[in-house]
């Protein structure tokens, strides 16, 4: 079937100027962009009149991993233009598993997950059926926890191997990406060569190196260096997540290090940005690293290299250049020395329409590493999953005690600015949207207690918005080309519990009205490219993020004039408004308007 965009103003995502024209869409693909008066005949008509027609948005860091198996639908997505989500950043993928209550415990703020009945990234792929198109990197932290648990201390040699077996295999069945969270235990136990040696990895298998860096505050610039000398060593390319500067101490701090990253010619570096002044994390991040790691024994000696030689199977493989990266994502020509045919299963045929497909089905779930060497064994029927290492400490008076004497050591623990979002059921679920002072005065303790209250209370489970950046560091981020538009969010759904951040509803139209329309920050063409075709670059996808002929039809129609984000900090669950159509591979998944209720996303590797 042909369908027939007409009417309206073609913006190309490449930041070229606005132009009429007609789009005509034939499997899945652009066929053709023609002249506004030229017919198109048996076609399927959709009438763009008065409106604009871009390419559909691409989130390069979600964390939609974690929702959209069950939130499939993706009303907050397709309400914003939004087709495809980039997640497993920030270290978190729900592959590999490997100890599942500790990788449950890890993501718990995520609020409700999944069924956990998979191992690897291809289990994991063939659970979804999803209405917008998702692409997976596979997070540090979660290898970390498969391969040692959450010890606080270095791997042995053996234990990084792992770590490096089960990301080449998250490659081998579709991974983009790799990505750090060096805030978050158990990624911040990682030294700089832990993370060098993966990364290296990584740029072996052509994956994006994504990554929070380990400080976003006074130790910004040296947080920069360190992701920068890892990608540099192993031959990688980086991206800086959610570049910011937090504190009010730090305030300021962005300039300097945009003009840091500038002056780094010599790797294929990008960032990118959300368009709020306020954090969403984990309130655990207030803790120092030691109170959230398991007791563990040491590591077994051993005499091998701290960086193990690659098996044979991987050792011929040369480095991965632009070159490479430039072709389409696993292509079979992409991969150096393929195995034999009795080592691995041929890849899935290719989709028109969207390019190659993920691999699904068991015969991708047989080859995790964590099927051959080591998998943390499941609960008794019956029994109780042993508590986060966090919740065990707690119940400890003397390791209670340090922990409070360190959160009242700690001058950034703002809690003046740091507000409940959400929570499991518990002694202080009324709390949503309450600043962790409000809480403690309610309580009569101080903000240290009232943290670890909060905690005990929820099975540490707490995620937390906080308003720790200024209005003018967000806009100097967002005003430098290089800057691709991202939401660091998660919530898939229209309507729920909790006090989310209204990132997760109104990253795209705020940054399209608010900023572009309202305040002039850059043309609509200029907000546009950060949202399609430079994101989409950053993952070698040329055939995605671009209105041209043979490109994949994921397209959005808008309203530029009422585009508008209405999601508030007080009141979080709003949809955006403006957004009249939006295409995955040509199907229309929310016409006028209404979702449609298709399922046409799909897992891009």
């Amino acid at each position: 079937m042909r369908v027939a965009v007409t009417g309206g103003t073609i913006v190309d995502g490449t930041g070229s100027e606005p132009y009429p024209g007609t789009v005509v869409i034939e499997g899945g693909r652009i066929s053709a962009v023609l002249p506004p008066a030229e017919p198109v005949s048996d076609a399927e008509v959709i009438d763009a009149t008065g409106n604009i027609v871009a390419p559909g948005f691409v989130d390069l860091h979600s964390h939609a991993d974690f929702s959209l198996g069950t939130s499939p639908a993706a009303e907050s997505q397709l309400a914003q233009g939004v087709t495809t989500l980039v997640a497993g950043n920030c270290g978190w993928s729900p592959f590999p598993v490997g100890d599942l209550e500790a990788l449950k415990a890890g993501t718990a703020f995520l609020g409700e997950q999944h069924g956990w009945s998979w191992t690897d990234l291809g289990g994991f792929a063939a659970t979804l059926e999803p209405a917008v198109n998702l692409a997976l990197q596979v997070g540090h932290c979660t290898l970390r926890i498969a391969a040692m648990g959450t010890a606080q201390r270095a791997p042995s040699p053996d234990e990084l191997r792992l770590m490096q077996d089960l990301l080449r295999s998250a490659a081998d069945q579709g991974a983009v990406g790799f990505s750090t969270g060096l805030i978050y235990a158990p990624g911040t136990y990682a030294s700089p060569e832990e993370v060098a040696a993966l990364v290296a990895t990584a740029a072996e298998c052509d994956l994006l190196y994504s990554t929070h860096i380990r400080n976003e505050g006074a130790g910004l610039l040296t947080a920069l260096d360190e992701a920068i000398t890892a990608a540099r060593a192993g031959g990688a390319r980086l991206e800086i997540s959610h570049l910011k500067a937090v504190g009010h101490p730090n305030h300021g701090l962005v300039t300097t290090a945009l003009e840091h990253l500038d002056r780094i010619t010599d790797l294929d570096l990008g960032w990118d940005a959300y368009p709020y002044t306020a954090t969403n994390t984990t309130l655990t991040t207030r803790l120092p690293s030691w109170a959230l790691a398991a007791p563990h024994p040491q590591a077994p000696p051993s005499t091998e290299p701290t960086h193990p030689p690659r098996d044979a199977a991987h050792a011929a493989r040369p480095p991965r250049g632009a070159e490479h990266r430039a072709r389409p994502p696993l292509d079979a020509e992409r991969r150096a020395d393929p195995p034999l045919e009795a080592e691995r299963p041929a890849r899935p045929p290719a989709d028109a329409a969207h390019g190659p497909r993920s691999p699904r089905g068991a015969e991708w779930r047989a080859r995790s590493p964590l099927d051959a060497e080591w998998r943390a064994e499941p609960p008794v029927e019956g029994e109780r999953p042993a508590r986060p290492p966090l919740l065990e400490r707690l119940a400890d008076p003397v390791e209670r005690a340090r922990i409070v004497e360190a959160l009242r050591a700690d001058e950034l623990l703002s809690p003046d600015t740091v507000v409940i979002a959400s929570l499991p059921p518990g002694r202080y679920e009324d709390c949503r949207g309450m600043s962790l002072s409000e809480i403690a005065r309610q309580d009569g303790v101080d903000a240290a207690e009232i943290v670890l209250r909060i905690l005990e209370s929820h099975d540490a489970a707490v995620s937390v918005v906080n308003h720790a950046m200024r209005e003018e560091d967000v806009t100097t981020v967002l005003q430098h080309p290089r800057t691709a538009i991202a939401s660091d969010g998660w919530i898939m759904d229209a309507a729920g519990p909790g006090h989310p951040h209204p990132r997760n509803f109104g990253t795209f139209p705020r940054v399209l009205g608010h900023y572009a329309r309202d305040r002039g920050l850059f043309t609509l063409a200029e907000a546009i490219r950060r949202m399609t075709s430079l994101p989409a670059s950053r993952l070698g996808w040329s055939d995605r993020g671009v209105i041209k002929p043979g490109a994949i039809a994921d397209l959005v129609v808008l309203d530029a004039t009422r585009i508008a984000d209405k999601s508030t900090y007080d009141d979080p669950w709003q949809l955006s408004v403006g957004v009249q159509h939006v295409l995955i591979a040509g199907e229309p998944a929310l016409t006028a308007g209404v979702p449609t209720g298709r399922r046409a996303g799909r897992v891009i590797a």
